[in-house]
């Protein structure tokens, strides 16, 4: 019930089990597909590595352009393959795809933080080798990848190990969640190879934001080894022979320049420092950080071994999607593909959040700076969209641009302030951090709130808010959207109680601090009651005719039991 198994190999669904075996800690992740390859080129392949938060900005093109229209998306680029490694026994290579293999187990542990994948492999010459692989992105240090290769044969063993700085963002003309066709985000500064390490720094193509790879190649083996480093083609092979038993060790020490001023020197130091720290500390370290978090965060289900098994695969997921700094927050495939190009929803904050809220609260508070580090983007497009002040956050965005292309669905749906608004509520509600609300949560909360008042109207006394998206995106432009208008409601009743919140909290610091914010953005007590008054007048529409239609056919219906 702490692992997902599959002990039978379909070459066929590689795509979904390279989603579904992807491996991250909330910083990288790194799609399951295999380091040796499938040994066919008709198999479908997405191999894909990713910074979470790392973006470039490639222009939006229009069949008729208006104001107010994005002019570039975001797009979360691939950074350089290391997983890559070719096995030949004996010089033949293992190829998956003629089906010499055997005792094939895929294990995704949620306990110890690890991929272990395994089989046996027969050679033409009738010589069995069990091979083995195992992953590790560390929750102790989330800038290092470990891949473990294991490899007992009685013969000759030649791994292949190669770092591809040419990579590109994998396109599908089919799939309206990523572009039409490949696309290249990230140019190679340089790759060499040096104190036996491979190092590679790159860019990417338009917002020119560095990023850093450096790849240490650590070999265990009781038997004579050889190992060769060469650079070609954006590409650096490494080499390895020996004979008999092999392990491999790869760590990847991985930096940005969106959190680091030289990702280059980060990426160094980190090698440096942990240069003789074994897989097995990484390994124990990662085993404590998951017996914390499900300490707090498992949720048990007794009647089913397969619901709760399902259940704890999601909550796993999850975790090694979250943003883990004020940089990144959770975009809508995770770290396990390029769907919808990296970008961050408003899901986040009403499906994902409330369970951190309640169960990790420093990791919730991490994707709430996450959205108060994009305020001033917010407030640059309310001013945009012809607002005279306040904030309008964007439908889908990684660097705090909106991204969205389709005007009525993106910019239009304004509930995302009030969802994002009920976030922070919800984390003062939770936690009772008053420092917090003050530095951070209350500039959101009005910024956002105070839109509601100049899309609204009155109309026999009633607030409406017109011409607006629900969640429910394709249903564009309509007139009082009941979701929209229900958290509006809450949104604004918050918004005007806060010189009362403050008025009763203990902490003189969080006091002066909301003082210091309301005289910054020009927020008194009587835009606080204009707030109070909107949303006790808020119209929430209810369809008459839909109650008697139940009514009718089901009132009179006999009661089970």
């Amino acid at each position: 019930m702490w692992k997902m198994k599959k002990d039978q190999l379909d070459l066929s669904k590689a795509l979904v089990e390279e989603s579904l075996f992807a491996v991250g800690n909330g910083y990288l992740g790194i799609r399951g597909s295999f380091e040796e390859g499938y040994g066919s080129d008709e198999i479908c392949s997405n191999k894909g590595s990713y910074i979470n938060g790392l973006y470039d900005r490639v222009p939006l093109c229009y069949g008729e352009y208006a104001y107010g229209f994005p002019l570039a998306q975001d797009k979360q680029p691939r950074i350089p393959d290391t997983h890559s490694c070719e096995i030949y026994l004996d010089r033949e290579k293992v190829d998956l795809s003629k089906n010499r293999h055997s005792n094939y187990s895929r294990v995704l542990d949620f306990k110890e933080g690890k991929s272990i994948r395994k089989y046996h492999y027969k050679t033409a010459l009738g010589k069995t080798a069990k091979i083995q692989f195992v992953r590790l992105a560390s929750f102790w240090v989330k800038n290092i990848f470990i891949y473990k290769i294991d490899i007992d044969y009685d013969g000759e063993i030649e791994l292949r190990s190669s770092i591809c700085a040419d990579i590109k963002n994998r396109g599908d003309i089919s799939d309206p969640r990523v572009s039409s066709q490949d696309e290249k985000l990230m140019d190679n500064i340089f790759l060499k190879s040096e104190t036996n390490k491979i190092h590679c720094l790159m860019q990417t193509s338009n917002t020119k934001i560095r990023q850093a790879t450096i790849v240490d190649h650590r070999l265990v083996s009781n038997n004579p080894y050889k190992i060769r480093h060469d650079i070609k083609d954006q590409t650096a092979l490494t080499t390895i022979k020996s004979t008999k038993s092999v392990r491999l060790e790869k760590y990847c020490y991985i930096s940005d320049g969106i959190r680091f001023s030289d990702p280059y020197d980060e990426a160094l130091r980190l090698s440096k420092k942990y240069t003789n720290t074994p897989f097995k500390e990484f390994s124990s370290r990662q085993a404590d950080f998951l017996s914390r978090f499900w300490s707090h965060s498992d949720v048990k289900i007794d009647s089913s071994d397969d619901v709760q098994t399902s259940i704890r695969f999601h909550l796993y997921q999850v975790l090694q999607s979250l943003g883990c700094d004020k940089y990144s927050n959770i975009s809508a495939k995770g770290l396990s593909g390029e769907g919808y190009n990296g970008h961050y929803f408003w899901d986040t904050e009403i499906y994902v959040l409330p369970l951190f809220q309640m169960t990790q609260p420093a990791m919730a508070r991490n994707l709430l700076e996450y959205r108060y580090s994009i305020l001033p983007f917010a407030k640059r497009r309310a001013l945009e969209l012809g607002h005279k002040k306040g904030a309008a956050y964007p439908w889908r965005t990684i660097s705090g641009e909106e991204c969205s292309a389709y005007f009525p669905a993106g910019t239009a749906q304004y509930h995302i302030n009030a969802d994002i608004a009920f976030s922070f509520i919800q984390y003062h509600q939770f936690n009772g951090d008053y420092e917090f609300l003050s530095k951070m949560g209350a500039e959101v909360i009005i910024e956002t709130g105070r839109i509601w008042l100049e899309i609204g109207n009155y109309h026999n006394r009633e607030f409406m808010i017109n011409a607006v998206t629900g969640p429910d995106e394709y249903t564009a432009i309509v007139n009082n959207n009941y979701y929209t208008n229900l958290l509006a409601k809450y949104h604004l009743k918050f918004a005007s109680d806060l010189f009362d919140e403050f008025e009763n909290c203990k902490s003189k610091n969080a006091k002066t601090t909301f003082e210091k914010l309301c005289m910054s953005i020009n927020f008194d007590k009587s835009e606080a009651l204009r707030m109070k008054k909107a949303s006790h007048a808020i119209y929430l529409p209810y369809d008459e005719g839909c109650t008697l239609w139940f009514d009718h056919h089901y009132s009179n219906q006999p009661k089970t039991a």
